[in-house]
């Protein structure tokens, strides 16, 4: 019977998690180089001898590496009793000298891909050699995996792939020297690092749109670098490293492609054909610029002829000047105040929305989006009933609630800024009662009845952060538009609205967020026919709002700029 070492402390993870003093157990890396000896140790006679370590024992550790090469020796020595490594020395034994150390580790129920690792070292290049092995039984056999000849006074590192089938209690490591009949107890080994690491590393290898896959430093996984974007994989091309399958209108531009700009591909918003071909040269297109006319398709590009209209008008895109139109409302805080613009002011507590300048601005605040002032909204998780009318957080502000009507169309242009440190909007379980949404837009009124027929948000959408527009339950609370979250600069909305309480009302909703029109889902168009006003709603008013269901996190701001609302694009919209 073979006898065991004196093994203390306890490694943190659960299933390869209890080590026994000298065994480590950590997370790592397989597929290094390292020497494989085959056979079984030599186990230096049978029967129980005595065994001496007087030089302490070696406490369960993990390599504190940094991602990264490693030179030879940079492994975190283990924390023996006495300050020194694991020392095991040949010992007397029935008149000859052996070295003979068994350690044990509980598997833990543990199954599945594994790799041995040991790190030790000769303290002399004299003697015999020291040979280490591995078996699921205390009493062996042992396949040997690693070998310490007279050379290997360096810390020399062996690993073992292995695969622990279900059902084994542990797994034992054993060293023996080959020769029991020379040496004396001057001939010893030290022992560094010895793991069981519940990974293979063979796995790490590249697959499509990677060029390399390796174990990390600290062998806890796989560090993958990816294949720059246009690379060539099969049957596409890479984009942040996944392999894009060659698709005409999937917004990538791909070999045998002039072009292709997505959704937008056949439509008069692109010089991109259908077929991803650029459009032949004159075909009319719309360049976005509305001082520019007869806008037609030249290799792709669209471009219009420039012209320039007198003070007082504006470009009308068609070549000709128009006045800027009616100004409805102006909520853009250059008063430096909000009681001179806004209606409604709902804030729990002063302070909650605040006007602030680029010479006065809170902590974080970006400098306002034009002219000197912009607003805060602050709002905490506690800011609900009886401090304001709702059990979900909100600050908001608005209109009149009688400026908009059936019938009426209407141009709306605001600024939004939401920061670099915003957190994120998904939810963990159960800790949202109320869903995961934050409302920073809407038009509404009484009687108060539910969700905004249009409302502007953000949410969680196709597994990112997102801007999107939502629609009332008469829609089912669809979202026929979303994009993924901007954070850290001013994002500018226009809307272009008709104001409808039917669904053959006439009402429609046009967008654009920083001058690019956006494409709704529900039609594939860029003007989506929909009812914008609850059938119980004759008149409602414009909001802006940080709304946002109870428990999402406990404090957060926006920003709001640039509030115009008008008759005419020209007389809303930022430059």
């Amino acid at each position: 019977m073979h006898s065991q070492g004196n093994w203390r402390g306890e490694a943190p993870r659960a299933g390869l998690r209890r080590a026994l003093l000298g065994l480590a157990l950590a997370l790592g890396v397989a597929g290094c180089a390292g020497e494989v000896v085959e056979g079984e140790v030599d186990e230096a006679g049978s029967d129980q001898f005595p065994q001496t370590n007087a030089q302490g024992h070696l406490v369960a550790t993990v390599e504190a590496t940094s991602p990264g090469t490693r030179s030879s020796g940079s492994y975190l020595r283990t924390q023996a009793l006495d300050g020194a490594v694991e020392q095991i020395a040949e010992t007397s034994y029935q008149k000859t000298m052996v070295l003979l150390q068994t350690w044990g580790l509980p598997l833990d129920g543990y199954s599945g891909p594994a790799t041995l690792k040991v790190v030790a070292r000769r303290t002399s290049s004299s003697g015999d050699n020291f040979s280490f092995g591995w078996s699921f039984s205390a009493s062996g056999p042992f396949t040997g995996f690693c070998t310490l000849t007279s050379s290997a006074t360096s810390f020399k590192t062996c690993r073992q792939a292995l695969s622990i089938p279900a059902g084994k209690t542990a797994l034992y490591v054993q060293v023996a020297d080959s020769n029991r009949n020379t040496d004396s107890s001057s001939n010893k080994i030290e022992i560094d690092y010895l793991a069981a690491i519940p990974f293979d590393c063979t796995q790490c290898m590249p697959g499509a749109c990677q060029v390399a896959s390796v174990c990390n430093a600290n062998e806890t996984g796989c560090t993958v670098t990816v294949a720059a974007d246009g690379s060539a994989c099969t049957g596409g091309t890479c984009h942040g490293g996944i392999c894009q399958q060659a698709a005409c209108g999937n917004g990538v531009k791909e070999s045998g492609e002039a072009c292709d700009d997505g959704a937008a591909n056949g439509t008069v918003a692109s010089c991109c054909g259908a077929s991803c071909q650029h459009k032949a040269y004159s075909t009319a297109c719309d360049d976005k610029n509305a001082c520019t006319k007869n806008d037609a398709c030249s290799a792709g590009t669209c471009a219009g002829i420039a012209y320039s209209c007198a003070a007082g008008t504006t470009c009308d895109g068609a070549g000709g000047c128009s006045s800027p139109g009616r100004l409805l409302f102006t909520g853009d805080f250059e008063t430096g105040d909000l009681v001179r613009q806004w209606s409604q002011i709902e804030q729990c507590q002063p302070g909650r929305i605040s006007v602030y300048s680029a010479a006065n601005a809170p902590a974080g605040a970006p400098a306002p989006r034009q002219g000197t002032y912009a607003a805060r909204f602050h709002v905490l998780n506690s800011d609900v009933s009886p401090c304001t009318s709702t059990d979900n957080p909100r600050a908001q502000l608005s209109t009149s609630l009688t400026l908009f009507r059936p019938g009426d169309e209407v141009w709306q242009a605001w600024s939004v800024y939401v920061p670099t440190n915003f957190p994120g909007i998904a939810c963990g379980s159960g800790s949202c009662p109320n869903g995961s949404w934050m409302l920073f837009q809407q038009d509404y009124g009484p009687p108060w009845d539910g969700s905004p027929s249009i409302g502007w948000d953000i949410n969680f959408l196709g597994g990112v952060d997102s801007f999107a527009m939502g629609r009332g339950v008469q829609y089912g609370k669809d979202k026929p538009w979303h994009m993924p979250l901007v954070k850290g600069r001013w994002v500018d909305f226009l809307v272009h609205k008709k104001f409808a309480n039917t669904v053959s009302g006439g009402g429609f909703v046009e967008a654009w967020v920083d001058k690019q029109p956006i494409t709704f889902s529900a039609c594939n168009c860029t003007k989506l026919m929909t009812q914008t006003m609850h059938s119980t709603q004759s008149a409602v008013g414009f909001f802006i709002n940080s709304y946002r269901a109870k428990g999402m996190f406990e404090v957060t701001d926006l920003y709001f700029d640039a509030v115009r609302i008008g008759t005419t694009r020209q007389g809303v919209e930022l430059p």
